[in-house]
């Protein structure tokens, strides 16, 4: 059972790291306790880069943001006791706010890229090669778009490209995978609010294009 994936262990050594290279501070008369809450601060921006950046770190299955608030909520009691409150209040909705803005950021940016891929496609003759790069960047996954028709309609038009031009590239096990998942989006397309049944599944198909067409 794996309690700390690979973000997870990044997550820790920059910790580390940064408390080993900030110890000198606590022989200049900084209290053990302002030392804590110091690290305890700078843990939190590095867990959301880490975020960011899809490393998503997991500690005991935790993710990263969420342990550096906690460490921050108990550094803040030890400090100003129940003023804490209010500053634990803030930090959890001001984090989750940053999340939600940097998620529909990021997915935003990666829809329109892929857009702009599918256009090229469309757009002028390629060789075999690059047809296969662009359809395998094409491929959309983010799980905040994932719901969407259009987006939905994009992955069946790429997935079913792929099919027709590249079907000799995958084994027959892939290729159920592939029209597993064609006929999953299928069904979302005839949902008012398409449900994702499965968040890992995309992965999966991202996967099995990757092993064949890169």
């Amino acid at each position: 059972m794996i309690i700390i994936n690979l973000g997870g262990f990044l997550y820790a050594a920059i910790m580390i790291t940064i408390i080993v290279l900030l110890l000198p501070l606590t022989q200049k008369g900084i209290s053990e306790n302002i030392f804590n809450l110091i690290c305890a601060c700078i843990s939190l921006p590095i867990a959301v880069i880490l975020e960011i950046f899809r490393l998503k770190p997991r500690i005991f299955f935790v993710p990263g943001w969420i342990l550096a608030l906690i460490f921050i909520g108990v550094q803040a009691w030890i400090n100003w006791g129940v003023y804490s409150i209010i500053i634990d209040a803030a930090l959890i909705f001001g984090g989750y706010k940053f999340l939600e803005y940097s998620g529909k950021k990021n997915a935003d940016k990666r829809w329109l890229e892929a857009l702009k891929i599918i256009s090229e496609l469309e757009g002028k003759s390629h060789t075999e090669k690059e047809k296969r790069t662009l359809l395998l960047k094409a491929f959309v996954t983010n799980s905040i778009l994932l719901g969407r028709h259009d987006v939905i309609k994009h992955n069946i038009t790429v997935l079913t490209l792929v099919k027709n031009e590249f079907i000799e590239l995958f084994t027959k096990e892939k290729i159920e995978l592939i029209d597993s998942f064609l006929s999953e989006l299928e069904n979302m397309l005839t949902q008012e609010k398409p449900k994702v049944n499965d968040f890992e599944l995309p992965d999966k198909i991202q996967e099995v294009l990757s092993s064949s067409l890169a």
